[in-house]
């Protein structure tokens, strides 16, 4: 078993070679005279990830704590099967909400307003909602940024943040030797085993109106299944 665990803040004033390139409305500079008038966390920050991974094989068949004195027909069927997985936990990316750019502030960009708590009691806050049912923020605590003025939420807000990410992919599979070089393997493998829902970032665009601002219509793939038949020499 191999575990691992990450806890961080990543901060900075730009996104990385991609934003260097291109400045778009979402994370473009409000003063080109001073980046530092933008520094947030990174769009990519993730305060807490754990990544899990094992591989168990079963006590079960001929000479382990099971079935020890299984014949070799029993112990072919019921022997030798091995589990493994990668469990992986990460909290949500900050989000980034953006206004229409009405003015063209000293060159630079135009963030949206924030005039109220984006917590406050609102459909789907604290819980994971169903796309379409309600919004993942209090969506009346932004609107665009008065003309002239740069706007005052930050690129990317640290206290607003996307659903977490919650996966658990398995797989069971066992061995059977054929001849001294030549060996069958069965695979069963399992993606979002417990078919948990993940649930992408919720729009945050203030002018895309109703029914689309802070609302959550996409979702990571439901579980999947395949299985495998090799043959290996």
């Amino acid at each position: 078993m191999s575990v691992s665990y990450t806890f961080s803040k990543f901060i900075d004033d730009t996104g990385g070679t991609a934003d260097w390139a291109y400045r778009g409305n979402s994370s473009g500079y409000r003063n080109n005279y001073d980046p530092g008038f933008d520094r947030s966390v990174d769009g990519t920050d993730q305060a807490q990830s754990l990544v899990v991974n094992y591989i168990y094989e079963l006590p079960v068949g001929r000479g382990k704590k099971f079935a020890g004195s299984a014949g070799r027909v029993t112990n072919a069927v019921i022997g030798g099967w091995q589990v493994s997985g990668i469990t992986t936990i990460k909290s949500g990316l900050p989000l980034s909400v953006t206004g229409n750019s009405n003015s063209n502030y000293f060159g630079g960009n135009q963030h949206a307003q924030q005039i109220a708590d984006p917590h406050v009691s609102h459909p789907g806050i604290g819980s994971k909602t169903i796309p379409g049912t309600g919004t993942w923020f209090n969506t009346a605590a932004f609107e665009d940024a008065p003309a002239y003025t740069p706007g005052n939420t930050s690129r990317y807000l640290s206290y607003l943040r996307s659903p977490g990410y919650d996966n658990w992919d398995a797989s069971l599979q066992k061995m059977w030797q054929l001849h001294d070089t030549v060996n069958l393997q069965f695979r069963s493998e399992f993606y979002n085993l417990p078919n948990h829902a993940n649930f992408f970032t919720p729009d945050t665009g203030v002018d895309d109106g109703v029914g689309k601002f802070g609302y959550i219509t996409q979702a990571f793939d439901a579980r999947s299944i395949q299985f495998a038949l090799k043959v290996l020499w």
